[in-house]
């Protein structure tokens, strides 16, 4: 099975990780609580039946915790710029729309790499023997 999802993009394995975290999500009913989140639960709803505050819309609370939150951004060295470009020509040439798809994949990496960036180790011990920090984003993508 494994081997299976090694053939997949990093793309590919980044959405099949979303689908199963999906799938955890849907099915939360069959968690238990704690003892302890369940007190939490009835200490929020007891707040709420005595003071009777909504709070604020969904979207609104999420957008300012969106605009606060920490998000590094990611950089390309020159290098990594090049064998991005050179990879979606060559793979544009393989297969009309390829090269497109490849580079939806990159960009869908770098916005994983920039929401949650404790996920990928840095430094030159993060990366196998053979490579050292120096190397491109795309030499890693590669491997």
């Amino acid at each position: 099975m494994i081997s299976d999802l090694r053939a997949l993009s990093i793309g590919e394995r980044i959405r099949l990780v979303e689908d199963i975290w999906d799938s955890i999500a849907a099915d939360q009913a069959a968690l238990p609580l704690t003892d302890e989140q369940r007190a939490e639960l009835d200490r929020r709803l007891d707040a709420y039946e005595s003071d009777n505050i909504k709070g604020r819309e969904a979207s609104e609370a999420l957008a300012a915790i969106i605009r606060t939150s920490v998000s590094l951004k990611v950089y390309l060295r020159p290098e990594a710029e090049t064998d991005i470009e050179e990879a979606a020509i060559w793979y544009e040439e393989q297969r009309q729309g390829l090269g497109q798809e490849f580079l939806d994949d990159v960009l869908s990496l770098c916005e994983t790499i920039s929401e949650n960036p404790a996920i990928y180790p840095r430094g030159p011990q993060a990366y196998p023997p053979r490579l050292d920090s120096s190397v491109s984003i795309w030499s890693l993508l590669s491997d």
